[in-house]
Order: structure tokens, then sequence, then C-alpha cells
């Protein structure tokens, strides 16, 4: 989930660094490195949520039915957080949406489709993984400097 956390961020630095993360200080000239950075970072966050995922799968799956609350609470997280989220910002657009769901409910949401299909020790800790996320995602927002 890490991983897929990093490369949200960075697809979303990619597609607009200076609403992303205010690029204050960044000369014109320093943005298109700036950019490559964020892209070499998102696709190094793509290759350590493949590799995580495919490592930890075997070991780490139920033999079990799915948990179905996990999946209807992953299915809300994925379409919930990204409106809240734009509404919260006050830019209802598709860009700001989609921003969140990228960045925050995406991976959050294939953490807990993840924790659905697990052994519960697994289950529990992945679900504890997206708690302490989305509480340090809230608290970057409402702690943020105006």
């Amino acid at each position: 989930m890490l991983g897929l956390l990093i490369a949200g961020e960075g697809f979303v630095a990619v597609r607009d660094w200076f609403n992303v993360a205010g690029a204050r200080g960044v000369a014109l000239s320093n943005l298109a490195d700036v950019v490559t950075i964020a892209a070499m970072t998102a696709v190094a966050g793509v290759v350590a949520a493949l590799a995580g995922g495919v490592l930890a799968w075997p070991a780490g799956r139920s033999s079990g039915p799915p948990q179905r609350a996990l999946l209807v609470i992953a299915a809300t997280v994925a379409v919930g957080v990204p409106v809240i989220g734009a509404a919260v910002s006050g830019q209802m657009t598709v860009t700001t949406v989609g921003a969140v769901a990228v960045a925050w409910s995406l991976p959050w949401t294939s953490g807990l489709v993840a924790a659905a299909y697990a052994k519960p020790e697994v289950r529990r800790a992945l679900v504890a993984a997206v708690a302490v996320c989305a509480v340090v995602a809230v608290l970057s927002v409402v702690l943020q400097p105006q």
C-alpha cells in the first residue's frame, strides 16, 4: 500500500506540480527536472507495490471467502473519499476528484480489498495501515498552514 501511496503522489505531482506542492521557490527552468523526478517516483512506487504484492500475497491470502463488509467499505472509500476531499477543498472539479482518488482513496481501497481476502492477522495489519494513513492524511489537511 505504501508503494501505491508513493506512486499516487508522484502521478498527481507529474500532472499538476504547482497545485499539488505550491512549487514555491522552484524556478521554471528547474520544473522539467522536478516533474521528471516526480515521474520516476511514481514508477518506483508502482514497482514497489507490485513487488510487495507478489511477495506477500501467497503467504497472506486466506483460503476462505472474502470479508464482504470490507469490500463494501472499500467501494465506499473509493467513491466517497474523492468526493469529500474535493468538497472540503472547495474545488469540486474532475481534476481534484481524480487527484484525491489517485493519491489517497485508490491506495486505501487496494489495502482494504487485500484485507478482505487476507488471513485474519494480515487483515488486521492492513486495516490498521489504512486507518493510520487516513488519520495522517486528515491531519495533513487540517494542520496545513494557510
